[in-house]
């Protein structure tokens, strides 16, 4: 399949059936080892019903817990994993597509997420928003989405096809301990934004597309390599203060192209008020400084693919052509 740096709904779509149903045949044959163990935690019956999904039910959620259970399973912690695997049996677990609300999840798995985050090799804190807050943020992110719609359409059902279910949280207050947005491979099709720390639109809009360019990468990486450096390394990353490998270096400088791409898009096509406008160009100007920092690292040091560096110089050509001074505000 060729994959394209401008986004493209089938190639999005195609990506998703693929990990979906890669995800379930992971599931059956999971169930299939652990049916033969004639362990009472694992009754026919379960693996029964995850035969029976659809392609389509196996969600974020669904992925993560795919990949707890293997980590469990290898420390002999066979009623943990049995938990899990049965939690995911409520209705509300299949439903938890689109926008969802943190109290609408299961409370074992949404703590379960939030401590695989909190223990990751970044020390973040992340916890449940106030409802309230939640609401209100919910309404902000569905007007981002609505002006990138607008402003850039085929963008915007890329990463409705990809990013099937988003849900908030709250990180912690300084820095060193704070999230902004949060996914991984872990959890193919979910993401999570903090929507405690700025509830403006473009603060949420840039983090649902943030997470979406990781989401469009980590989907081509379950076939296809685009990085080929040894993951010990470490290299100057140009959204982190601290030392990156390689992908983590190329995963940011894509993100940068993609956040350029929306954005631009949004000046260019959308009438907003003279703040909005000054905040996104604002925003434009940092992330295409940062951008240098990123192709420049990737470039001199990155053992790429053909795929990989097709997709990240067709970015950065893209980048380019548009590095234009935004119309002028009418004061």
């Amino acid at each position: 399949m060729p994959y394209t740096f401008q986004p493209n709904n089938l190639t999005a779509r195609t990506l998703r059936l693929g990990y979906k149903a890669e995800l379930k045949d992971s599931y059956i044959a999971l169930f299939a080892q652990l049916v033969k163990t004639q362990m009472p935690q694992f009754p026919e019956s379960l693996s029964s019903y995850f035969a029976g999904l659809p392609v389509e039910s196996y969600n974020g959620f669904f992925s993560f817990i795919y990949h707890k259970s293997i980590e469990l399973l290898e420390e002999s912690r066979f009623d943990e994993t049995s938990r899990f695997l049965q939690l995911l049996t409520e209705p509300k677990m299949l439903n938890a597509i689109g926008l969802v609300h943190a109290g609408s999840i299961n409370k074992e798995i949404r703590e379960l997420i939030y401590e695989e985050c909190s223990n990751s090799t970044y020390s973040i804190s992340i916890g449940t928003l106030d409802p309230e807050i939640e609401a209100a943020v919910y309404r902000r992110l569905a007007f981002g989405r609505a002006v990138l719609t607008h402003a850039h359409p085929e963008l915007a059902q890329e990463i409705d096809e990809l990013v099937q279910s988003v849900t908030f949280f709250v990180s912690g207050r300084d820095n060193k301990h704070k999230a902004f947005s949060v996914t991984s491979n872990r959890t193919q099709g979910l993401i999570l934004i903090n929507g405690d720390v700025d509830p403006s639109w473009i603060f949420l809009l840039d983090k649902w597309v943030h997470e979406a360019a990781h989401t469009y990468l980590f989907a081509i990486n379950l076939s296809e390599e685009l990085v080929l450096n040894d993951e010990h390394e470490g290299f100057s990353s140009p959204l982190r203060q601290d030392k990156r490998t390689m992908l983590g270096v190329y995963h940011a400088t894509f993100v940068i192209q993609r956040l350029i791409l929306a954005f631009s898009a949004i000046v260019e096509k959308s009438d907003m008020g003279d703040d909005d406008h000054q905040k996104i160009s604002k925003l434009l100007a940092n992330y295409y400084s940062r951008l240098e920092d990123g192709i420049s690292t990737v470039r001199q040091y990155g053992d790429l693919t053909a795929l990989g560096r097709h997709l990240i110089e067709e970015g950065y050509q893209y980048t380019q052509e548009i590095n234009r001074p935004p119309r002028s505000i009418t004061m």
